[in-house]
């Protein structure tokens, strides 16, 4: 799988996608089918308990159906696992696009301003 992901880590993300969605079981292994995967309840129950995981083709099936455009950052922001807005979406497409340097300098103006140092000297 990807280096650095856990077993744990993958079966929550499937897990919490499918909570997120409101799809029941049945619901994901019908929308599979549609890509040519089929699976069983018990199957899909092992995937999001990590009793086991799913082959590659299965898991980007998973990914469709789940809307998971950047998937390690999925994993890596727990807190980020809601469905990008079109604007965020977009956003990053044009920060992917864009040269290094105009990356450092989105960065550059994105990140918090630094705390001025308020404290008087006296001398």
């Amino acid at each position: 799988m990807i280096d650095n992901i856990t077993k744990d880590q993958l079966s929550e993300l499937i897990k919490d996608k499918r909570n997120e969605f409101n799809f029941t079981a049945k619901e994901v292994i019908q929308k599979l089918k549609s890509y040519g995967v089929e699976i069983s309840d018990k199957t899909l129950w092992g995937y999001e308990n990590g009793v086991s995981s799913p082959s590659v083709p299965t898991f980007l099936a998973l990914c469709k159906i789940y809307e998971m455009e950047d998937l390690f950052f999925q994993i890596q922001n727990k807190s980020a696992r809601t469905v990008l807005s079109d604007r965020e979406k977009t956003m990053l497409n044009y920060f992917r696009l864009a040269s290094i340097e105009l990356q450092d300098a989105a960065m550059r103006m994105l990140e918090p301003a630094e705390k001025e140092d308020t404290v008087s000297k006296v001398g």
